[in-house]
Order: structure tokens, then C-alpha cells, then sequence
């Protein structure tokens, strides 16, 4: 079965990062949300970036840039402190890009400018 999402959309929050232990190794995570559609129809989608590329992606994304992405739609089920079962989906990214004119994108902390796609270490 094919699970593919390919969206194109703004960033609706600052990037959340943090990391995690995986066979031994700290791996990063970055976490945002995505707004799609025009108007009063916007979807939100919820997104998780994991490995080198969420530290791409985390340093050189901003809140409202212009982005599609790439990945695979994922469903997950949890209990709250409530005892109430919820449901939380988001989309796991593989490959991102920056749609945004270079001069339009956000710097990263420290100054630089996003990079060109060929120039991201991935």
C-alpha cells in the first residue's frame, strides 16, 4: 500500500527541537505545523522531522515560510492523565524544500542564509 503526503504550505509555529536516544546515537527531532489552502479553508497539518535533516530543517525554518514537504501520514493513539484515549496524527517527513526568494527566507541564528537544496548535507 502507498502512504504518501506532498504538501505545500506555510509554517505555522516556530520549530520545536529536541533529541532523543536511538541504538546508542542522540538523534534530533524537529516538530512544527503546516497551514495549507487560501482562506477561510485553511488544513493544518502537524509535522516531525527526524536525523540530519531536522537539523536542517530546524536552523534555517522560520514561522510563516513558504515550504512543501514530503513524507508519510502517521496515526497514533494515547491515553491523557484523564484516562481518555486520544488520537494524534501528524506527517513524517523525508524530503523538504524552501519555496520562498532567497532574500525572503529568515536568516539562521548566527546570520546565514538558507542554503541552496544542492548544498544541504542529505
Amino acid at each position: 500500500m502507498l502512504n504518501k503526503a506532498i504538501l505545500i504550505g506555510r509554517v505555522g509555529k516556530e520549530i520545536e527541537m529536541s533529541t532523543f536516544q536511538a541504538k546508542g546515537e542522540t538523534v534530533s527531532k524537529a516538530k512544527t505545523s503546516l497551514a495549507t489552502g487560501r482562506g477561510d479553508k485553511t488544513t493544518w497539518f502537524n509535522l516531525e522531522v527526524i536525523g540530519k535533516r531536522a537539523e536542517a530543517f530546524g536552523k534555517y525554518t522560520r514561522k510563516g515560510a513558504l515550504i512543501f514537504v514530503e513524507g508519510e501520514q502517521v496515526h497514533n493513539t494515547y491515553t491523557n492523565k484523564e484516562g481518555e484515549t486520544k488520537n494524534y496524527s501528524y506527517v513524517r517527513v523525508t524530503e523538504f524544500g524552501w519555496l520562498d526568494k532567497k532574500e525572503d527566507l529568515p536568516a539562521a541564528q548566527g546570520g546565514a542564509s538558507a542554503p541552496e537544496m544542492d548544498e544541504v548535507p542529505f
